[in-house]
Order: C-alpha cells, then sequence, then structure tokens
C-alpha cells in the first residue's frame, strides 16, 4: 500500500507531514517526515537536539503510538498550523492537538467542529432529487443558484471557496456569493426537513445543508459538496455532461458515458470556454491528436485528480476505446508505454516506405495522419472499401449505422458500448472510417483495445 499524507503541520506542504498506510491484514502503520530547518526552536521537547536536516522516523503501529513518537520529538507540534488533517483520523488527532494547543486551538477546534458535519448523509440522493425538483416547479432554483452548483459540482472534488463561487455566478465579492448560497441552502434545507446547526455565534449554519467544508491556511473556507446532493443534481439532469465524448466520426460531443480512454488533440489544444464550453472540434496548428491512459499516475504510484476543462489545461477527451480514437484520428501517447512503441513499429512496417517516414520523429506520422482525417474544408476523410478485407478494428459506416469490424462480425457501436452484431457481409462496400494508415497498421497485427461489450455480442 501507498502511504498517504495523514496530517500535514506547519506550512504549504508540511514543516512536519505524518504518513499512514494500511497493511494487507488491516493495521495502519505511520511515519513523520520533517523539515526541521523550517521550525522554531520552541516547539522541540527538551529532550530533542534541536533542528536538524530533513529527516524521517522509522514507522510505527497505530496512530497513538505515531502521535507519541511526534510529541516525544516535537513537544509544541499542535501549536503548528494545521494545514491539512485526514478526515478519517482527524477526530484522533484533535482530541489529541486540542488539550496540547496554546495558539493553534481556534483552528483545531474548527477542524473538530466540522466533522460533526462529515459524520453522517442528511439525507439520500432520492430525497435531494425531490426536494430539489420541488424548488424547480416552483421557481425556487434561478439560474444563478445553477450557475454555483454546477461550478462546484466541476470543481476539483467538488470543493470550491466562495471567491470561486462569486466568480463562477458572477459576483463581485465573496460575500455576495456567500449569502446567495446561504439563501439556497435555506430552500433546500426546508424542503428537505433538515434543521441545521448552530454555529458559536449563533446563526444556523444553511449552508452544511449543501456542504461540508473545510478551510485553506489562507482561512477562506471550501465547500466541499455533500455526494447526495451531487448525484442529485447528476439525475436531474440540472449538471450537463461536459462536450467531451469523441465519436468515430471524430466528432466531440455531449454524454455522460466515459469510456475506457482519456486523450487530447494537442497537449496545449485548448479548446473550451472558461465556462466549461466547447468553442472549437480541433486548432489546425495542433496535429499530434493523441489517446492516453483513463488513469494518470505520479511518481507515487497514485492516480492524479484534475479537474476536467479547466482555465489552465487542454482540453480532456473522452474515448470508448482504442478503436474509436483510431477511428477518430488519435494516436497512442507516450504514456502507453509498449503501444506507443508497438505503433510506430508497426505503422512505418506498413506505411514508411510509400510516406518517407522512418519512425524516428513521431511528428511524421502526425503529419500524415492528420492529412487522412480531416480535409481542408474541417470534414472528416473517409473512404469506400469492401468489408472482407478490412482487418479487426477498423471502424466502418454500414446501412447508416456505425460498426467495428472484429471477427466475422460487424459490431454496432454506441457511446456506452457495442449494442448489437450482424454477420460480416461479404462482398459488401462499406465507408470507412478509420484513417487508411491505421488500417494498414491494423493489418500488420496491430490489435487494438476494444470495450468488453464486443466480447459479449453474438449472432443469434
Amino acid at each position: 500500500m501507498k502511504w498517504t499524507p495523514v496530517l500535514e503541520l506547519g506550512s504549504e506542504g508540511g514543516c512536519i507531514v505524518l504518513e499512514g498506510r494500511q497493511d494487507a491484514r488491516g493495521p495502519w502503520f505511520f511515519k513523520f517526515r520533517a523539515d526541521e530547518r523550517a521550525i522554531e526552536e520552541d516547539c522541540f521537547s527538551k529532550a530533542a537536539e534541536g533542528p536538524a536536516e530533513p529527516r524521517a522516523s522509522e514507522e510505527v503501529k497505530g496512530l497513538d503510538a505515531a502521535l507519541e513518537r511526534l510529541g516525544d520529538r516535537y513537544l509544541g507540534w499542535a501549536d503548528l498550523y494545521p494545514v491539512f488533517v485526514h478526515r478519517q483520523f482527524s477526530a484522533q488527532i484533535c482530541r489529541t492537538a486540542l488539550p496540547r494547543s496554546t495558539y493553534s486551538t481556534f483552528r483545531w477546534q474548527e477542524i473538530a467542529d466540522s466533522l460533526y458535519f462529515m459524520a453522517s448523509p442528511i439525507a439520500s440522493a432520492q430525497e435531494f432529487e425531490k426536494a430539489l425538483y420541488g424548488l424547480c416547479d416552483n421557481g425556487g432554483l434561478s439560474d444563478t443558484d445553477i450557475k454555483m452548483l454546477t461550478a462546484q459540482y466541476r470543481a476539483r472534488h467538488s470543493t470550491i471557496t466562495a471567491t470561486a463561487l462569486a466568480k463562477a455566478a458572477g459576483f463581485s465579492h465573496y460575500g455576495a456569493a456567500n449569502i446567495h448560497y446561504g439563501k439556497l441552502a435555506h430552500r433546500l434545507a426546508d424542503r428537505l426537513g433538515f434543521k441545521p446547526p448552530t454555529g458559536s455565534n449563533g446563526r444556523v449554519l444553511y449552508w452544511t445543508t449543501l456542504s461540508y467544508c473545510e478551510s485553506e491556511s489562507s482561512g477562506e473556507f471550501r465547500f466541499i459538496m455533500r455526494p447526495e446532493l451531487a448525484q442529485a443534481l447528476k439525475m436531474l439532469g440540472i449538471i450537463k455532461p461536459l462536450q467531451n465524448k469523441v465519436l468515430p466520426t471524430g466528432e466531440i460531443v455531449a454524454a455522460s458515458s466515459v469510456g475506457m480512454l482519456m486523450g487530447n488533440r494537442g497537449a496545449s489544444a485548448k479548446l473550451h470556454t472558461k465556462d466549461k464550453l466547447l468553442k472549437s472540434q480541433y486548432n489546425p496548428r495542433q496535429v499530434d491528436w493523441k489517446f492516453c491512459t483513463l488513469k494518470a499516475k505520479d511518481g507515487a504510484g497514485n492516480d492524479i485528480q484534475r479537474e476536467l476543462m479547466s482555465s489552465k489545461s487542454y482540453t480532456e477527451l473522452f474515448f470508448l476505446d482504442e478503436a474509436t480514437a483510431f477511428a477518430a484520428g488519435h494516436r497512442p501517447c507516450t504514456c502507453q508505454g509498449r503501444k506507443f512503441y508497438e505503433f510506430i513499429e508497426r505503422w512505418v512496417l506498413k506505411n514508411g516506405k510509400e510516406h518517407g517516414v522512418s519512425g524516428k520523429y513521431i511528428r511524421d506520422i502526425d503529419s500524415v495522419i492528420t492529412k487522412e482525417r480531416i480535409d481542408s474544408d474541417g470534414n472528416k476523410v473517409t473512404y469506400a472499401a469492401v468489408v472482407d478485407g478490412l482487418p479487426d478494428g477498423t471502424m466502418v459506416e454500414y446501412d447508416r449505422k456505425t460498426y467495428l469490424v472484429w471477427g466475422g462480425l460487424l459490431l454496432e457501436w454506441s457511446l456506452g458500448g457495442y449494442v448489437a452484431a450482424i454477420p460480416r457481409p461479404k462482398g459488401q462496400q462499406v465507408r470507412v472510417l478509420t484513417p487508411r494508415s491505421i488500417v494498414n497498421c491494423f493489418g500488420a497485427e496491430y490489435r487494438p483495445e476494444v470495450h468488453p461489450t464486443a466480447g459479449d455480442l453474438t449472432v443469434d
């Protein structure tokens, strides 16, 4: 199991970071690492020798033992600012920290108070759906409400600050967003019959109807959308799917399905607006259309979480499978490892001589494929062929439907998978969607990965 941060103290990234991992048999083990040069000397216990170079402790079994070990060296650890506390261990850490803290007591109490809101769901997704439907039916859900909910839903981990909410709704100040967010939560709480808790200042915390909360080191609250609310918004269709699903024709459409692969039309190709709306199907200057693994990993092997269509990113696209991505004119990214190099090898074997491409530079292959997928007017390039001679993995149009050529069958394509099969019609001419050089590559025994539904279909 990978080590995961449990507690970060002192500064962004943590002067002291407590990490944990769960053994396959169940127990948790912990260790801490520290940059002691950034820690005040009075934080150290009298037995400690004072600040040293960055260091790491030996791992210990159990959180109580880990916190005791932490206190043995850093007597004043609870007075360092808690930048991050893992939710699973928040209660135990807060119980230990509060009696020891002098300067950070308010922050520890704030974390402890937030545990109340995270303890259990206040309503099921179906109850949220019914309450939201009631608001919609009575005009109680405005365009501004929907903009704020959509912005939060689509933010990374559905977590957003009041400043970001204000920006999404068109308010000039986060205070206006807080007020509007609270009024929406109040209306929804009434529909649910939920009685929110009261804060230390005596005010009813209506926002807890919609979210949990954390606070950043800057002190600004981050609202974390309740998962049951997120599910209800999707069920009702209030949250519209992003336009980032790619058809075998290459067209990018809006759909709720994800598929097996992610990709892009150039690592710097930003095809969307700040409102996450598609403004273009492609950038003519970007010819390196790729498909990638669906889940990227960081250096430690952990899944990288990303906000889709962010203001600082290229436009992420999704494909049902490799056969779909190839048909749309995409090729493997370097992140595909062996597949990337196998594709180059097979492509050059079948096309290199004709196009004068050695395979030394992938851009040479990209320059050929780009001419085979879109013409000068921006239309999809296709060609006619007899279906009998097409290799497995080729996408074709036949009888006004899109099919995957697979064995002795044609499998009918859909956004969610393959839905029907017909025998491969002998001697019939079809319209080929997959670029010609990629079809040639399939003929050199490069076999694209297809969606699992392809294996479920037979002809009666």
